[in-house]
């Protein structure tokens, strides 16, 4: 499996690899560790579709999540698995004002003073 892999950032709003519209990612992995804020996947309006896909943030020092999609109309993931450590806040799977469909996704938080596997705020997902 590819590994793609970047170090954190301070803002939330970006990642490792940020989606575009009508794109898919398929059987890779998506690391991002360390920094102020840790996302390994962001998707910010863009229709990004997730396919066979590991997504991994830790050791930021407020925030990690391993996929985060905000303001998405549409998209769809499936077979994904999205873990997310440390930090003040550990998400794995984040769903902020977005439509998804979701078949086979396993998302999880651990280590973090405040822990959620799956953060969805106004959203609308389909299992």
């Amino acid at each position: 499996t590819t590994t793609i892999q970047a170090n954190g950032r301070v803002s939330l709003l970006s990642g490792t690899v940020v989606g575009a519209n009508s794109s898919e990612l398929r059987g890779l992995t998506v690391k991002a560790q360390g920094g102020n804020n840790a996302v390994a996947i962001y998707s910010g309006g863009a229709s990004l579709r997730l396919n066979n896909i590991t997504a991994v943030a830790g050791s930021a020092s407020a925030m990690n999540v391993a996929v985060y999609y905000r303001n998405t109309p549409a998209a769809e993931l499936t077979n994904v698995t999205a873990d997310a450590s440390g930090g003040s806040d550990a998400r794995g799977l984040y769903l902020q004002s977005s439509s998804l469909v979701l078949a086979a996704v396993r998302a999880s938080a651990q280590l973090a003073t405040a822990c959620t596997g799956a953060y969805l705020l106004d959203s609308n997902t389909v299992v």
